[in-house]
């Protein structure tokens, strides 16, 4: 798939610098976007995620209709069907990209807390004149608040593992007065004495480049279909240790395949 680079734009979020990354794609560089359309999420330059949050509350209400439809108390499917319904087909919908937008937008318009109590009646099956915490107990699930903690640390931990530019970035979007790091400070109080360190080489924006996979047409070294078995399964070792160089000059053990120049490939035989 050819990509047209005059169409491609990249966003970096949480960052304050109005250019913290140069691009460039076959020469031409890549512009920056600071309200992209990301994958369905609304965001705006002056209204920020209020706009987004408003959409999400008024498709996660005519879900909740529907779900309130076929709860009866009498006839209707059992408390754990119900929540598996709205896990499924609604709380999936309503957290989509919630580590995201969730911190930007403003407290005021994060009122998707009532639309998540109005459900734990629903499920749960008692009246609305009942505490919200006991609702929520009743249907086994947590507060919103609580949810949106326990994913931006998970995140926050994931960029810890990977190290570089992302490790970079969350320390810049979670930032020391920001609830998820205050958070992940008490954890890590707990152990003094566990390091996180990255599990791979840093990731770092100049040694960005596109993935390679391998190419079964690609023609090998002065090899036809006619010649040895030994001197094309040389010619083959040596190609993927040339392309998929990484740890070591050592090639892979070839166990299940070999490439061939006519563009077929034989499975090999499991020792």
């Amino acid at each position: 798939m050819e990509v047209n680079v005059d169409k491609t734009k990249y966003t970096l979020f949480g960052t304050s610098d109005p250019n913290p990354l140069f691009l460039e794609l076959r020469g031409i560089t890549v512009g920056p976007e600071k309200a992209p359309k990301l994958l369905g999420i609304t965001f705006q330059n002056y209204r920020g995620m209020s706009t987004h949050v408003v959409q999400t509350r008024k498709r996660m209400d005519f879900r909740l209709l529907q779900l309130a439809a076929i709860s009866s108390t009498t006839w209707g499917p059992k408390r754990d069907v119900l929540r598996a319904f709205y896990l499924t087909l609604i709380q999936a919908q309503t957290l989509y990209g919630f580590e995201i937008w969730y911190w930007d937008a403003a407290p005021t318009s994060r009122k998707l807390l009532a639309g998540q109590n109005k459900a734990c009646r629903t499920i749960a099956r008692i009246p609305y004149g009942c505490r919200s915490a006991d609702a929520l107990r009743e249907a086994r699930l947590l507060p919103l608040e609580m949810m949106a903690m326990i994913r931006s640390l998970k995140y926050l931990m994931r960029c810890q593992i990977r190290g570089g530019s992302l490790r970079e970035s969350a320390e810049q979007v979670y930032h020391e007065t920001h609830p998820v790091r205050e958070f992940y400070v008490r954890i890590m109080k707990i152990y003094p004495t566990l390091v996180i360190e990255p599990r791979e080489s840093p990731l770092l924006t100049p040694t960005l480049r596109f993935g390679k996979r391998a190419r079964f047409f690609t023609s090998l070294e002065n090899v036809s279909a006619d010649d040895p078995e030994e001197r094309k399964r040389g010619a083959s070792e040596r190609w993927i240790a040339r392309h998929f160089r990484r740890k070591g000059t050592e090639p892979p053990p070839r166990t299940h395949y070999e490439i061939w120049t006519d563009g077929s490939v034989f499975l090999g035989v499991k020792s």
